[in-house]
């Protein structure tokens, strides 16, 4: 009695810990600048979203994004005109607002994410 216990209690931890993870398994891919490039020959219907600052866009951008500034209030607002079906490609400058864009995304129902995440400089 006292083993089978023990074995649901730490079935109940290892599903509390599961549960309460910020970033669900199979959210987002990170992927590097090669693999980036690799994608976009292979797959169709691929969509670049750009999530920096407009100052940081207006120093150039890789041709045919989309500009969503993360950070902006209307972020949400934004990403819901987009197809959630679609396959993205999220970049910042690092890596890191791209990395929370694809999360916000993901939480919104999209499901074909990809995280630049050596972000906009390595492009």
């Amino acid at each position: 009695m006292l083993y089978f216990l023990v074995i649901l209690g730490l079935i109940f931890i290892a599903y509390s810990y599961l549960s309460s993870r910020s970033e669900p398994e199979g959210s987002f891919e990170n992927i590097s600048t090669k693999d980036a490039k690799r994608i976009m020959n292979e797959k169709d219907n691929i969509s670049l979203i750009d999530v920096r600052t407009t100052k940081e866009v207006s120093r150039g951008s890789i041709p045919g994004s989309i500009h969503i500034n993360v950070m902006s209030p209307g972020f949400n607002e934004a990403i819901n005109t987009l197809d959630p079906k679609k396959t993205y490609i999220v970049y910042c400058v690092s890596g890191q607002r791209s990395r929370m864009a694809c999360r916000k995304m993901h939480k919104a129902g999209f499901r074909s994410l990809y995280n630049l995440s050596e972000g906009y400089a390595s492009w």
